[in-house]
C-alpha cells in the first residue's frame, strides 16, 4: 500500500478537485461477480491481468446486461478498504470497455 501512500500526497482531492483515475486494459475476472445491496444493485468483481489480481467494486452497477465478460479495459479509482480488521487495496470501478 506504500503506493497508495504516495497517491495520498496528490490531495486535496473532492469536489473541485477530482481522485485520479486510472485505466487497466486487457483484463478478466478472476472468479464469478458478487451482487451486492438490498437490491442487488452493486457489484463486486475480481479483476486480473493475469499476473496480479485485485478485488474491485462498482457501485450502482445496474442490470447485468451492462456488465464486463471475457476481456475489457477498466477505469477505476484505487481505494483502501478497511471491513472486519482487514485492510486491502480495492479498485472503485467508474467505466468499462470490451477489448
Amino acid at each position: 500500500m506504500g503506493s497508495l501512500g504516495e497517491l495520498d500526497q496528490l490531495k486535496p482531492m473532492g469536489q473541485g478537485n477530482p481522485a485520479v483515475h486510472f485505466v487497466a486494459r486487457n483484463v478478466t475476472q478472476a472468479r464469478p461477480l458478487q451482487r451486492m445491496g438490498a437490491e442487488k444493485q452493486h457489484v463486486k468483481l475480481w479483476i486480473t491481468d493475469g499476473q496480479a489480481t485485485h478485488e474491485a467494486v462498482w457501485w450502482g452497477a445496474g442490470k447485468e446486461a451492462s456488465l464486463p465478460v471475457g476481456r475489457f479495459d477498466v477505469a477505476f479509482v484505487p481505494q483502501v478498504n478497511e471491513y472486519n480488521g482487514r485492510r486491502a487495496v480495492q479498485l472503485k470501478i467508474l467505466d468499462w470497455r470490451a477489448v
